[in-house]
């Protein structure tokens, strides 16, 4: 059985903290884990914050904690805690049960990221999730040492939406589409131009502990200096490092990133369960009228005779 976490329930949850396993790279890298354990106290506002818990019992209760984001089809699982109680059984019960809670927000998947052969990746495909993708997240704690040349990146508005748009769908393959989800904010993004075009995107995610990036970019001889420039506009340290998410279909990127010295993180796996999607009984209706005329008109009955009267 699984269900939300309630004000009792808070006492087990914190002691479960320590071990919990994060699967929201962006959450945990830019905000902290302290952060995102804290937001723990949001649940019963989760109309407000986005922020549900569940848990399903056991000997040792297995906690989770999912995201929504407005203007997002999917939501995050941020973590699951602890991670001695991650077993199928109950991580079946615990998205069974945010995909029903999310749904009456009109969520249509829940997404999570981990280290492609972890026993947690297991667990998660065995509780439905399927593998979409994979990716990497690149760390750089410092800027190269390199003056800045402006080459083209400016600041994302909000009339720049179209042409990302169709730059997302030009490059990033069809299958996978449905996975740039998250937080819709792009006040920090940047795009680049090059003879009038749209050749880049940047979308920047700042936090506290760090700043996330990822670059949306066909592959070209200018991609290490506009790489080195975007490193010089946000500046990363190491008290605040500069992560950089690359995808599977996007890995042309990553011997630039070793060209600024910056440092891999293993390889993982981007999994997705969708739910399904409810059709409301009028709907149902009205295609069983439409197709019940469609058939009844294709029928030809041959024409009724009037059977003759008896003679008296």
């Amino acid at each position: 059985m699984s269900q939300d976490v309630t004000i009792a329930d808070l006492g087990a949850l914190l002691s479960a903290h320590p071990q919990a396993l994060f699967l929201h790279n962006q959450s945990v890298l830019t905000r902290g884990a302290a952060a995102l354990l804290r937001r723990a106290w949001l649940a019963p506002f989760a109309g407000y914050s986005g922020v549900h818990l569940a848990q399903a019992g056991g000997e040792t209760k297995l906690f989770g904690q999912v995201q929504r984001y407005a203007g997002s089809p999917l939501a995050a699982l941020v973590y699951l805690a602890p991670q001695a109680a991650i077993q199928p059984g109950r991580l079946t019960l615990i998205v069974e049960h945010f995909l029903k809670t999310l749904g009456a927000y009109g969520v249509q998947g829940l997404f999570a990221e981990v280290d492609e052969h972890s026993a947690a990746s297991a667990a998660l495909q065995q509780a439905g999730l399927s593998v979409q993708a994979h990716q990497r997240v690149w760390k750089l704690s410092r800027a190269p040492g390199v003056p800045l040349d402006a080459l083209g990146w400016q600041p994302y508005l909000s009339r720049h939406a179209l042409a990302v748009r169709l730059l997302h769908t030009a490059l990033v393959p069809a299958q996978v589409q449905h996975l740039s989800c998250g937080s819709t904010q792009r006040q920090d993004s940047y795009v680049c131009f090059q003879q009038g075009q749209l050749a880049a995107f940047a979308d920047v995610q700042r936090g506290p502990r760090g700043t996330w990036l990822q670059v949306l970019a066909a592959p070209t001889p200018a991609m290490p200096d506009w790489l080195t420039e975007l490193v010089l506009r946000l500046r990363p340290r190491r008290n605040r490092p500069l992560y950089i998410a690359v995808r599977s279909y996007q890995d042309w990127l990553e011997p630039v990133l070793e060209g600024l010295d910056a440092d891999p993180g293993p390889r993982q796996a981007v999994l997705l369960r969708r739910m399904l999607q409810p059709v409301k009984v009028k709907e149902v209706q009205k295609m069983a009228q439409a197709a019940s005329m469609e058939a009844s008109s294709s029928i030809r009955y041959p024409a009724r005779t009037q059977a003759p009267m008896d003679e008296r």
